[in-house]
């Protein structure tokens, strides 16, 4: 609220007043002046109009900031679930994911990694779960100047809850761990398996194909990833629009 206010400056109520010798006025130069009395009484009403404006705007502002911290902690469960759902279909519907999925179909990354028979529904569900369960929200309450913040947080982007999964390994017959997932993840076009290739069948531990001596295995290039280039950071990559329309769900 902006307040204007009037004021006459006059004679100080000191000064004894002149008039000129002309008789067109009263002798200014010189002469004290100060603000006209009633002015004075004006600028103190203003003042305390403003402060009372002030600490309305204070009493609304805590108000609204009670409202919405209310609104904020009844939606939060609802909101985050919404956002994980959201999230588990986004990886769902990575080409990585789909092609894990081709259980014994030969050329597929099932087959490739050696994933057993029967096994692809099991470890998808486990890498979905573990992304979505990373999603976490921190919340800083408005204060009564309608200040705070709202801060998701989601895949950490050291993969940590990734590469610990134990369905993101493969051990062969010889007994030997072969860390597929870490591979898709972060180990781009660079050869993995020095001395074998993958051979496409109806034979193996997925039905899908088994491995021959050869020059080295890689990840299929259309597959392959990097620490800031994976079929995770894709599956978060262009949905910021979405995000912000889950997350306004807290005020609704």
């Amino acid at each position: 609220m902006k307040i204007l206010v009037a004021v006459k400056r006059v004679i100080d109520y000191n000064v004894q007043v002149r008039v000129k010798e002309d008789k067109t006025g009263v002798v200014t130069e010189n002469v004290k002046m100060s603000t006209n009395p009633p002015d004075d009484n004006a600028i103190e009403e203003a003042v305390k109009i403003k402060e009372s404006d002030a600490q309305l705007q204070r009493s609304i502002n805590k108000a609204m900031a009670e409202y919405f911290n209310k609104r904020i902690r009844s939606k939060n469960r609802t909101v985050v679930g919404k956002i994980k759902r959201a999230v588990e279909n986004w990886v769902l519907g990575q080409p990585e994911i789909r092609s894990l999925l081709s259980d014994g179909v030969p050329n597929s990354l099932s087959s490739q990694f050696g994933l057993p028979r029967g096994s692809s529904q099991s470890v998808v569900n486990s890498i979905v779960s573990a992304v979505a369960d990373s999603t976490e929200i921190q919340i800083t309450k408005l204060n009564d100047k309608l200040q705070g913040s709202i801060e998701f947080r989601f895949q950490p982007s050291s993969f940590a809850n990734l590469l610990s999964l134990s369905s993101g390994v493969v051990t062969t017959e010889r007994g030997v761990n072969l860390k597929w997932l870490e591979w898709l993840l972060l180990e781009g076009d660079r050869i993995v398996v020095v001395g074998y290739r993958y051979q496409p069948s109806e034979d193996g531990r997925g039905g899908g194909g088994t491995m021959l001596s050869g020059a080295g295995f890689r990840v299929p290039p259309q597959f392959s990833g990097t620490s800031d280039n994976n079929f995770i950071t894709r599956a978060f990559s262009g949905r910021s629009s979405e995000l912000t329309q889950l997350i306004s769900g807290l005020f609704r």
